[in-house]
């Protein structure tokens, strides 16, 4: 897959413009974190770190994949490379979509990595307790959704990276638990 500077910048922007119109946990601080996690994965696992970085900012094309197509179409790519740049944010594991590649499961354990360890209990808190009103909800959910995620990791790098924050995050919810159930002893 070739794609010029220019290609690459064009894309760049198109994403980036797209992260600032989500909401507040998909926005584009979400997409540069992604980016600095698929980025870090990549050179642990031997993937290809500007396919990386590309994949890593169109991951949230998720729910909107013919709205890219259809920009990347727009740029005159041809479609093997389409196909490549889609495959980012088509690949979900928890859907049983299998991987194309190393540089799929790199992006996909960058994006999972914010759902898990102590960012990810925060993330989680921050999502479920004003839809729910219920705190107690919300910091089980946060616990659902760390194994979850954990349990789906597609890389030993991202294993071992998220392995302490996510034991952290366990025990951080134990004691909040306890202390929400009144048990400070």
């Amino acid at each position: 897959m070739n794609l010029s500077d220019t290609e690459y910048q064009k894309i760049e922007a198109f994403a980036l413009e797209y992260y600032a119109g989500l909401d507040y946990l998909h926005a584009t601080d979400h997409a540069e974190r992604t980016v600095k996690i698929a980025e870090y994965l990549a050179k642990q696992e031997g993937a290809d770190v500007k396919l990386v970085r590309l994949g890593a900012l169109l991951h949230q094309f998720h729910d909107h994949e013919e709205i890219l197509i259809d920009f990347l179409q727009s740029l005159g790519l041809d479609q093997p490379t389409i196909d490549v740049l889609v495959g980012f944010p088509l690949f979900r594991p928890y859907k049983n979509v299998e991987p194309n590649s190393i540089e799929e499961q790199v992006v996909f354990d960058a994006d999972a990595i914010q759902n898990m360890g102590v960012f990810g209990i925060i993330r989680s808190i921050v999502n479920y307790a004003p839809k729910h009103k219920d705190l107690a909800f919300a910091t089980d959910k946060a616990l659902d959704v760390q194994q979850k995620f954990f349990n789906i990791l597609q890389t030993e790098s991202a294993k071992q990276l998220i392995s302490q924050s996510q034991q952290r995050a366990k025990d951080f919810l134990e004691v909040f638990d306890k202390e929400f159930n009144g048990k400070y002893w």
